[in-house]
């Protein structure tokens, strides 16, 4: 079978222009929206394509987390990729500026079915509470994010280049070191995990595709191809999270990225303890809501 490599840059060859604000840190995807955004598109085109997206839980929040005041607050990211979806719990604390980063196995078990399973019956009540209940983590917001929105963002943008920290192959395709060009097929497969160890390493490299396509974004002279960028980026994001949300946390949480540390949340029960009991410090608050 033959193998498609990605057209590798030269050192000399730079980019249009460079982001004006590049700060995305371990949020990952999830403000991307809300970036290509109120700085090119216009506030009422952003707010308009941000509350599309917003889902709310039924069940309702146990605690109330008060944004404006920098409270630590916890999230469930999601990302579908085809077949692949995984899980990662976060929790954001602006005081200590960290966040800390837990991925979420699909086999992670909740009473009786698994992640995975709950997850594909396609209710996020249902996900919520029982990770709630079963992983003992409180979920204060989520995001729930299908990739396909960077094959159609890449594409629109005519592609975009970014950086890769170390060559490798997936699904036939070579990713080498260093600048490369992707078009969005290329850009979908750059950020799939290979296997369950790779889950964080991507996570970088979905940084560095969310960090290009902003970049990117920057250089559009044409408003009307700019807002038809963010509503293809909103039409693939669902969040209980309102515009008013995501803006505070633009805003007041910036200093959480500096540091970001990133766990497997374990199987066994004894293990499964001690990381919540650390989760639970990272946010401030007290096991006892549950």
């Amino acid at each position: 079978m033959a193998i498609l490599r990605t057209n590798s840059i030269e050192k000399g060859e730079m980019m249009s222009s460079k982001a004006k604000k590049e700060w995305i840190g371990g949020l990952v995807l999830f403000l991307l929206v809300s970036f290509v955004s109120i700085t090119f598109a216009g506030y009422h085109t952003v707010k308009a394509a941000v509350e599309q997206t917003y889902v709310p839980l039924e069940h309702g929040n146990k605690t109330h987390v008060n944004l404006k005041k920098g409270q630590p607050f916890s999230l469930l990211l999601i990302q579908e990729n085809h077949q692949n979806t995984s899980f990662v719990y976060m929790t954001v604390n602006k005081q200590h500026e960290s966040i800390k980063m837990t991925h979420l196995p699909g086999s992670t078990q909740l009473g009786n079915e698994t992640l995975r399973t709950i997850y594909h019956q396609g209710n996020m009540n249902a996900v919520v509470k029982n990770i709630e209940a079963y992983a003992k983590l409180p979920v204060d917001y989520y995001v729930k994010m299908d990739q396909q929105s960077v094959v159609d963002a890449v594409n629109k943008l005519g592609g975009i280049i970014v950086t890769n920290k170390r060559a490798f192959e997936h699904s036939n395709i070579v990713f080498p070191k260093g600048s490369i060009r992707l078009n969005g097929k290329e850009a979908l497969v750059f950020l799939k995990e290979r296997n369950e160890q790779d889950i964080f390493t991507a996570h970088e490299r979905q940084l560095s595709v969310a960090k290009a396509i902003f970049s990117q974004a920057a250089t559009i002279p044409n408003v009307a191809k700019l807002h038809s960028l963010v509503f293809t980026l909103a039409d693939h994001v669902e969040t209980n999270a309102t515009f008013n949300d995501i803006k505070r946390i633009q805003k007041t949480y910036k200093p959480a990225v500096a540091h970001v540390d990133k766990q497997q949340f374990p199987q066994n029960e004894w293990n499964q303890k001690q990381v919540t009991t650390r989760l639970y410090k990272h946010l401030e608050r007290s096991e006892l809501f549950l």
